[in-house]
């Protein structure tokens, strides 16, 4: 089973509750999902793009690069600082850190 979530279902930005509250779901949803099926030895995995350039996450970006904490900023920052750079978002890879695949704890 694969969902496909958002960055956004880890960075929350302000005025964007409503979609963030969907991808944070999606992210809830799926590793209940992948506890309760892994007796079945069937996998759940959540593909979390990145941002991608587009006249939306091109105004969100600037707004959210603006209101991050501290600690937003360490974790998200390098997603945001080089799009504002070049003046729009563009697609990065997923990290490597997280693993939506590994067995239930």
């Amino acid at each position: 089973i694969i969902n496909v979530a958002s960055i956004t279902g880890f960075l929350a930005y302000p005025e964007g509750g409503v979609y963030a509250s969907t991808k944070f779901a999606i992210e809830g949803m799926s590793d209940a999902l992948r506890r309760e099926l892994h007796p079945w030895r069937i996998s759940v995995s959540v593909l979390e793009p990145g941002f991608v350039r587009s006249e939306m996450t091109t105004d969100v970006s600037k707004h959210t690069a603006t209101h991050m904490t501290e600690a937003q900023s360490k974790l998200y920052g390098e997603l945001i600082t080089p799009a504002l750079q070049k003046g729009y978002l563009q697609q990065h890879e997923a990290s490597p850190t997280r693993s939506p695949t590994s067995e239930p704890t």
